[in-house]
């Protein structure tokens, strides 16, 4: 059930992403289209501690012509962990499948905008999220998960599911889900809420536990102005520039916020000749139990010819 509710909680969270184009949402045509995406790790610490984690294939992007069919991801040893299949009504997204979960998300749509989407798993309806529009754009999305159908199925999905297209929005929910009590983890409603700039999300406002108890976490966010790849796109796919996914442009400062906490984030990027990222460093720092932590994380796009 704890698994389940986090592929809902974690789905809220990119679904400001293509409704920022008042005629697209469920629409995704990058003038680029990804094909690979390499990942690599780097981090220090002020007790001396180091680790690395070597470049390596992350993920590797299928397309029918001008349509995203398939995203494999990989771990470093090259072994798929995990397939998102996606299927389209028309030019539109209908589902977007993971085979290795058996669950997959179902989309509707009322004129424009989204209607709601639903969570599969089994088999079994076990949750839905629906919307909130101020002027064309998404404003709120509320989580409605079904506890008792999940606990009577037995229903249980793998660690590591990670629908947020953020990694920092993706901890965030893991963490909340850990440290939660048991009612909290399967409440009747969630909601999460965007702010906008134009076409980009620039504030984040997403449920979260400290301590064992609700709180919140607000993200604020700050952006180039060049297209991002991810626009458009509702899935499950991570991406490695933080926030890209909701928002017309790439993310270049992150701030995530909890009860006097603060941990920034801030992405560079290189670009190719018609300003879509090549490459993209995020460098970021924190103090955990009095040791500072460095980290610098790179993502390398290779596009379809």
């Amino acid at each position: 059930m704890k698994k389940v509710t986090f592929l809902l909680l974690a789905a809220i969270a990119l679904l400001g992403t293509s409704s920022c184009k008042k005629d697209r949402a469920g629409y995704y045509l990058p003038d680029e289209k990804i094909h690979k995406i390499y990942y690599s790790v780097y981090h220090k610490a002020s007790d001396g501690t180091a680790d690395t984690v070597g470049r390596y294939m992350r993920q590797r992007w299928t397309w029918n012509g001008k349509f995203l069919t398939k995203v494999e991801h990989f771990n470093e040893k090259g072994d798929v962990v995990r397939t998102e299949q996606y299927s389209y009504r028309g030019e539109r997204l209908a589902k977007v499948s993971i085979p290795e979960q058996n669950a997959y998300w179902d989309f509707s749509y009322s004129g424009k905008e989204f209607k709601r989407i639903d969570l599969y798993v089994n088999g079994e309806d076990v949750g839905r999220i629906t919307f909130d529009y101020d002027e064309g754009l998404v404003s709120s999305a509320t989580l409605q998960f079904d506890a008792d159908v999940a606990m009577s199925k037995n229903i249980k999905l793998p660690q590591g599911v990670k629908l947020f297209p953020t990694e920092q929005a993706a901890q965030i929910a893991e963490e909340a889900l850990a440290q939660a009590p048991a009612e909290a983890k399967s409440g009747v409603a969630v909601t999460v809420s965007y702010e906008w700039d134009r076409f980009n999300v620039v504030k984040l406002v997403v449920p979260s536990v400290m301590d064992w108890h609700v709180t919140t976490s607000v993200l604020t966010m700050d952006y180039d102005d060049r297209t991002s790849p991810y626009y458009g796109l509702v899935s499950g796919v991570e991406s490695f520039a933080g926030g890209s996914v909701f928002s017309r442009n790439n993310v270049v400062k992150l701030v995530d916020s909890r009860e006097g906490l603060k941990n920034t984030h801030l992405y560079t990027y290189e670009y190719n000749g018609i300003g879509f990222p090549t490459k993209m460093v995020e460098t970021t720092s924190y103090v955990y139990s009095g040791v500072t932590h460095d980290y610098q994380r790179v993502a390398e796009y290779e596009y379809d010819d």
